[in-house]
């Protein structure tokens, strides 16, 4: 099983860098904010649907069945997304003698050097890495922290504890249908904003033992944090030249990975050693300090629609 779930991982990060970097080919970067959102969107069905749907599946055919049902969709997904192309590149034919394996490994040195360090070789790629580290530990130590709190401190039912982590969905699908109304802000401004309106739904978690003020705290954390998600992404793959895209996402992926893993692993270990309400005042501080200290590079950023990429040339 440890073999199967690495060989997994590798795979999932080979294609969600793939598919990342295919984004802005394939929509245009004038319409990365609505192709995002749109993802965003089958994303939140995704929250909404599957976990039931999984449920019933294994109530009623169990583990086997349905991880076998899982393997079929995953692969016909990846299918039908290699028939996704962009019509407006035609193919050319190049007579040049095809470069050998060494001239391809050192351009490959060459080129992922350069991307390493576009990550960080302005204010606005390093504001963008800093935001996702924040999102990918928040959207996996808070919900953690939750059910941890929900079922340990307050002692509520399974069917409770899966209300309030179901209103997490409603929230994302709340964010993404009123995301198409901020494509004109500014985007840094925006970004600090939802970490700090995400970090006030964690805050009234944090307050209340009621049912539904957890449910509508959840709704805000989770509303705001995905459509930080969908701006961060948005900024990240705007500013980044186009041939830096895949490589600079597969670094990102495994930076996020890093951080959701420290999640994690402090979801478990504060509440064990300390308690649940100091995990969920650890996570408020964690989004909030972020999104007002970002505020004082402002005057750097631009609006959504108006991203343009940045070289490595062009340092701040």
């Amino acid at each position: 099983m440890a073999i199967v779930l690495f060989v997994m991982g590798i795979l999932a990060l080979l294609s969600r860098t793939a598919f990342s970097a295919m984004v802005p080919l394939i929509a245009g970067r004038e319409k990365l904010l609505k192709a995002h959102t749109s993802l965003e969107a089958a994303d939140a069905l995704c929250t909404i649907i599957g976990p039931a749907l999984g449920g019933y599946l294994l109530g009623k055919l169990g583990s086997s069945p349905t991880l076998m049902i899982c393997g079929v969709l995953s692969i016909t997904a990846m299918a039908l997304i290699s028939l996704v192309k962009n019509k407006h590149i035609s193919a050319s034919i190049s007579h040049d003698v095809p470069p050998t394996p060494t001239i391809k490994l050192m351009n490959f040195i060459k080129n992922s050097n350069k991307g390493l360090k576009l990550l960080i070789a302005n204010s606005p790629q390093l504001i963008s890495l800093v935001v996702l580290c924040v999102l990918s530990f928040s959207t996996v130590f808070i919900p953690l922290t939750i059910i941890f709190h929900t079922d340990i401190t307050l002692n509520l039912s399974a069917g409770e504890i899966g209300i309030i982590l179901s209103s997490a969905g409603i929230g994302n699908l709340i964010g993404v249908l009123i995301m198409r109304w901020f494509k004109s802000i500014n985007w840094l401004t925006f970004l600090s904003s939802l970490l700090i309106i995400s970090s006030l739904g964690v805050f009234i978690l944090f307050l209340n033992d009621s049912f539904y003020l957890m449910c509508l705290g959840m709704i805000i954390f989770d509303g705001a944090l995905s459509m930080a998600f969908v701006s961060q992404i948005t900024v990240h793959q705007g500013i980044t030249p186009d041939q830096y895209l895949s490589r600079i996402r597969s670094v990102t992926f495994v930076v996020s990975g890093i951080f959701a893993m420290l999640g994690t692993f402090l979801a478990g270990f504060i509440p064990e050693i300390i308690s649940s309400f100091f995990s969920l005042f650890l996570g408020f501080i964690l989004l909030v300090i972020p999104g007002v200290f970002i505020l004082k590079f402002k005057a750097i950023s631009c609006k959504m629609n108006e991203l343009q990429p940045i070289h490595v040339e062009e340092k701040e």
